[in-house]
């Protein structure tokens, strides 16, 4: 779709995509060989702007991450200025205990609110981020579990 297209879309200024695209956080952006201006796939979304102040605070990377799902935007582990493979862990925990899911389209990775999520969301933020830690501590204890059965059985 066009700059204009996504624009609509999106409901922001020109000024607003074009630093979107300047800034590379749109994906899978093409130049059109004619024109030259950027073709952008239909599925983009809007970015997602985390907080800055979650490094290290898990439930509040999970929170961010389940939001930025609510709110069907794109987001990557530079979104929440984390490695690659922490932001695999969260992304993990969270598929595991059913608040998002992951799709792929036209070659983008999306991560999408699920049932579970959208009830969760009705909950206070206080609440959210409890049941939330409640679900990070259920998953470290299976991990824990699994990794002490498969020490014993070695």
């Amino acid at each position: 779709m066009t700059k204009k297209d996504f624009m609509k879309k999106t409901g922001v200024t020109k000024r607003t995509v074009n630093k979107w695209l300047e800034d590379k956080l749109i994906p899978n952006v093409q130049d059109d060989e004619t024109t030259g201006e950027p073709i952008i796939p239909p599925s983009a979304r809007r970015p997602y702007f985390a907080p800055s102040n979650l490094h290290g605070n898990q439930i509040a990377v999970s929170n961010s991450i389940l939001t930025a799902c609510l709110q069907g935007k794109y987001f990557t582990h530079d979104t929440f200025r984390i490695s690659k493979s922490e932001f695999g862990m969260y992304i993990r925990q969270l598929k595991e205990s059913g608040l998002i899911e992951e799709t792929t389209e036209d070659g983008v990775t999306y991560y999408n609110s699920t049932v579970k999520s959208r009830e969760l969301a009705t909950l206070s933020s206080r609440q959210r981020k409890q049941t939330i830690a409640n679900i990070i501590k259920a998953i470290a204890e299976t991990v824990e579990v699994v990794s002490n059965l498969s020490k014993m059985s070695a």
